[in-house]
């Protein structure tokens, strides 16, 4: 690409020649200067040029010419070039053709002749940066949009997979149901479920602000005089932090639903327990009823009830978390064992602790318990997604659910509820 260039227009030779020099001496071998004399030769120049795609920042051109007038003339430049800044440059030029000149080719300065040496230099230099500064700004600017059209398109396309997803997932939840079994196991997804809509929100939030952060930046740099003054004003300096931390959000986000998407596999049952106001014994008996078939001769089930309040909950999900607990509680114990269930009220606050007898849970496995996927098949205790979904689920209802374990001695799980 060649280098920038500035075009001299005038029919008199000699002031071609004073003006070349000049700005040969401002500018050096920075800039290529191209003079022409007449308007005809400086539309030519103009095409040559811009089919090389060389930066044309200054045209100078007189007013008084054969053919096309110097107003005239910078209007065709400022139709194909309008970044382009024009100066005219005479000493005849009526009100009426500087205003021409204003009006239709935004013209940057009128100088007259002769100029002044320094006048014409300053003039010049400031123009040829001021082109170079807008140029700079637009190409920032369309960095940012592209980096805006890239982050929408990452987050169509993580949101088209997640829905496209969630419509398998929800197929396939309709054909779970169809047995006792199976249904549950949708259940045991609803925390997880709920889980996936924080992600989406985080990604629809966060591409919102990186928006917003966009058209501010556009804005700013559209306001601004100079590049420092754009680069060193507070709208920029803040949208662009915004910006960087919403496409670190969003980011998060997507790795975070891809994850939940993985884990869920043939299981998705979406977040549509009601809230009710339940006995949670019913619960606990109701669950044990449904994994009556996992638990083995051998087995004993213990219960020590206490007195418990009516609880307000969504028993679905509440249940869900029994039937986790009990379940691998059962599988847990090899051939013959026990499993207790005891229920306390106490302080505003409902306890189950649900203990085995199992071959236990090492110590260094435990940190990793609620974790998506974790599983311990030698004790055969297969967590998968059950214990994150229950555990999600108990803090949803403002309680904890805690465990303690020890090899060849058993699991405890305690589940506490506030009474609400």
């Amino acid at each position: 690409m060649r280098k920038p260039t500035i075009i001299c227009v005038d029919d008199e030779k000699i002031v071609l020649t004073s003006l070349k020099s000049e700005l040969k001496e401002t500018f050096g071998n920075d800039y290529f200067i191209e003079t022409a004399e007449g308007g005809e030769d400086a539309l030519e120049i103009v095409e040559e040029l811009t089919a090389d795609r060389c930066d044309i920042p200054v045209v100078i051109a007189d007013y008084i010419m054969p053919g096309i007038k110097g107003d005239e003339l910078l209007k065709r430049i400022h139709e194909k070039m309008p970044k382009t800044l024009k100066i005219m440059l005479t000493g005849q030029a009526d009100s009426q053709a500087v205003g021409n000149a204003v009006n239709y080719a935004k013209l940057y300065r009128y100088i007259a002749k002769p100029w002044d040496r320094e006048d014409l230099a300053l003039t010049v230099t400031e123009a040829a940066r001021a082109f170079f500064q807008a140029k700079t700004i637009e190409e920032q600017n369309e960095e940012l949009r592209e980096m805006n059209r890239t982050l929408e398109q990452k987050v169509d396309e993580r949101t088209k997979e997640l829905s496209e997803a969630l419509d398998g997932l929800k197929a396939a939840q309709g054909q779970l149901v169809q047995s006792a079994k199976m249904a549950s196991l949708g259940k045991l997804t609803a925390g997880i479920a709920h889980e996936v809509n924080n992600p989406i929100g985080a990604i629809k939030s966060s591409a919102d602000v990186a928006d917003r952060c966009v058209s501010k930046i556009i804005a700013a740099g559209e306001d601004s005089k100079t590049l420092e003054e754009f680069k060193d004003g507070h709208p920029f300096l803040k949208s662009t932090k915004m910006l960087k931390d919403s496409m670190q959000n969003i980011l998060y986000a997507s790795d975070r639903i891809e994850a939940i998407v993985d884990s869920l596999k043939n299981f998705a049952h979406l977040d549509e327990a009601e809230v009710q106001i339940v006995n949670l014994h019913e619960g606990i008996e109701s669950t044990l009823a449904l994994i009556q078939h996992e638990i083995r001769d051998g087995v004993e089930i213990v219960k020590e009830f206490g007195t418990l309040p009516q609880l307000k909950c969504c028993p679905g999900e509440v249940n869900q978390v029994f039937m986790t607990i009990l379940t691998n509680a059962v599988q847990a114990i090899d051939k013959s064992g026990k499993v207790s269930i005891k229920t306390v009220h106490e302080g505003g606050e409902i306890s189950i602790a649900i203990n085995d007898t199992g071959k236990g849970i090492p110590e260094e496995q435990l940190q990793a318990l609620f974790d998506l996927d974790f599983t311990t098949k030698g004790a055969r205790v297969g967590m998968g997604m059950g214990l994150p979904s229950a555990y999600n689920i108990i803090k949803k209802h403002r309680g904890e659910l805690k465990v303690q374990s020890k090899v060849g001695q058993g699991t405890s799980f305690v589940i506490t509820l506030p009474v609400l």
